[in-house]
């Protein structure tokens, strides 16, 4: 009887930490990046949401936190593993608008609402006997986040992901036609090969955020 307590136990925290992940905010957004109609960006019809996927060009640029990288947009997440419990303490991101080119058509994406899912490819760590980097600890007392505790320094994990120029990224959301200020007309480019040449401009669709991601599974 004991073990089968024991092992109900088990397994109803197993199923439980699963279901917080299937369930989580994240990973919606993952599955319905997936689920999303792939679409050329000339292909988008105006109105519609749709997930596209090319290459990122920058218009300005920001630098990552931790790492310095120039960049389109960053985000990073800092945990605190002090005790027995994991904490996130920092889920963060920043970004300004960016074009995705694709052949010869080009998108701008509208960074401010998005959602930013980045592979974390820099990792950090802060403990005992060992003391965050002049960035790490710049970002923490920006948070008014201490690295210390009572005696000795917090058991900190760092990860950062960036987008950069070039980097292959997928884009869900609505896409709408609007003139290109950035191409003369007399160039006859964009949707169409219309005499004013446009761009899609894509934002958040109605009643969830614009998601962007360079996760390998997502841009294929």
């Amino acid at each position: 009887m004991e073990i089968a307590i024991i092992l109900a136990v088990m397994f109803g925290g197993a199923a439980f930490a699963f279901g917080s992940r299937w369930y989580s905010e994240e990973q919606q957004e993952r599955r319905a990046l997936a689920a999303a109609p792939r679409l050329s960006i000339g292909e988008v019809v105006d109105g519609e949401k749709v997930r596209i996927v090319g290459q990122t060009k920058a218009l300005e640029t920001v630098q990552a936190p931790f790492s310095g990288r120039t960049c389109v947009c960053w985000r990073v997440v800092v945990q605190d593993r002090s005790g027995n419990s994991r904490r996130v303490v920092v889920d963060e991101h920043d970004g300004l608008d960016f074009l995705v080119v694709d052949g010869t058509d080009r998108a701008l994406v509208r960074v401010a609402s998005a959602e930013v899912l980045l592979h974390k490819d820099r990792k950090y760590s802060s403990g005992f006997l060992k003391d965050p980097t002049p960035e790490l600890k710049a970002f923490l007392d920006a948070h008014g986040i201490a690295s210390e505790g009572a005696v000795f320094n917090k058991t900190l994990e760092f990860s950062e992901g960036v987008l950069e120029q070039g980097e292959i990224v997928a884009v869900l959301g609505v896409g709408s036609w609007q003139d290109d200020p950035d191409v003369a007309p007399s160039a006859g480019a964009g949707y169409r090969d219309t005499d004013a040449p446009l761009r899609l401009v894509m934002t958040s669709p109605e009643g969830g955020p614009l998601i962007l991601t360079d996760e390998p599974y997502l841009i294929i």
